[in-house]
């Protein structure tokens, strides 16, 4: 198959032209490729179409052929940020966008020539639509899964994993949260996957022998599900961080809420120090808003020791807490004041459809409910 992908499983990773990584790390990595970071990318590739289809009704206009060469470099070097493209784009793609450079530098060449090398610079536009194709298709039904499926259980488990990817792919209304023609246009996360497959006996990069698996697909959403799915089937799991947004990769059952990424709110924090009490505390001599969530933080302690709410209210409560914190983090027009009204127990247990119980002060009556 042209422009085929082909890696190998084993175990608990996945090899792709000859790199080993532990099951997941590719998928984590490539969904922080956000919408708002893919829009320049989706605007770029639409150029590429209109100036080849401007190419294509006049082959002599060669400076038709440099922009949409230029326009594409950008692409594949935008794409090359994430680490499954820094593999798939490797050194033979700068060697294309050379020769096409110094091909539409020559003064004179035969038309014959020009239709030839036209038609295979065509198969290379043809593979960055696929690839984008199924980055789209991957990228936005992951995400909702993660958010709404992966990161709502109680206990982490592979079998939790498969129960909860059944129940996303087969759900009342969860074919909204998967991407499908219906509502996204061509774009279309596919349940079934077209793949060569072998077992080969083969040296790991590690050094190790074992007996693999050989996949290969034309698919680079293909590819990307092999790798999560033998991620979640191997205990791995991916959330996203509640300080940063970015998605990273669990290799145990642990609810952790943060990666060890550098925080872009405190820098000499990781997201994982910054979501810590302790540094919170001390952020919060110079931060109004951290002050507001710590307070919100007490409030709901004290509601949940007097049983006022439940454990699991008290969890639900301070995790919208965190999420409006990390919102109004980011929110410089969000006034401390607003702030400190969206985490007030009165609005917040409004928004999470907690009812807080009343308890009678001091000891009761002598005789219960005798008169």
């Amino acid at each position: 198959m042209a422009d085929s992908i082909v890696f190998y499983t084993h175990d608990k990773t996945i090899e792709l032209e000859g790199k080993l990584f532990d099951a997941g790390v590719l998928t984590a990595n490539l969904l922080n490729f956000s919408p708002e970071l893919y829009r320049p990318i989706h605007k770029k590739f639409k150029q590429v179409r209109d100036l080849a289809e401007r190419y294509e009704t006049n082959l002599q206009d060669i400076t038709v052929w440099q922009e949409l060469n230029h326009y594409l470099e950008d692409i594949c070097n935008t794409l090359r940020k994430y680490t499954v493209f820094q593999i798939l784009l490797g050194p033979d793609e700068d060697e294309a966008f050379s020769d096409v450079h110094e091909l539409t530098q020559k003064d004179s060449l035969s038309n014959h020539y020009l239709v030839m090398e036209w038609e295979y610079y065509k198969q290379k536009i043809e593979k960055y639509d696929k690839y984008l194709y199924d980055l789209r298709s991957f990228n936005g039904t992951i995400r909702n899964f993660i958010k709404f499926f992966l990161m709502k259980l109680k206990a982490n488990s592979p079998e939790n994993y498969a129960e909860a990817l059944f129940d996303f792919l087969n759900g009342d209304w969860t074919y909204k949260l998967v991407i499908n023609p219906l509502q996204h246009g061509s774009d279309c996360y596919t349940v079934y996957d077209k793949y060569e497959m072998s077992y080969i006996p083969r040296k790991l990069p590690d050094g190790r022998t074992a007996i693999c698996q050989q996949h290969i697909t034309d698919s680079l959403q293909a590819f990307l599900k092999a790798d999560f799915m033998l991620a979640l089937n191997s205990g791995h799991n991916i959330r996203r961080c509640a300080v940063c947004n970015r998605h990273f990769l669990v290799k145990s059952g642990a609810h952790t809420l943060y990666c060890d990424g550098a925080c872009p709110h405190a820098p000499n924090f990781t997201c994982r120090q910054f979501g810590t009490y302790e540094v919170q505390k001390e952020l919060a001599k110079d931060i109004p808003k951290i002050r507001a969530k710590n307070a919100a933080f007490a409030r709901i302690e004290k509601d949940m020791k007097r049983g006022a709410i439940s454990r699991e209210d008290a969890r639900k409560a301070k995790d919208c807490v965190r999420d409006m914190l990390y919102d109004g983090l980011r929110n410089p027009l969000q006034s401390t004041e607003d702030f400190e009204n969206m985490v007030s127990s009165q609005n917040l247990y409004s928004v999470c459809n907690i009812t807080r119980i009343s308890k009678p002060k001091g000891r009761p009556k002598k005789g219960g409910d005798a008169s």
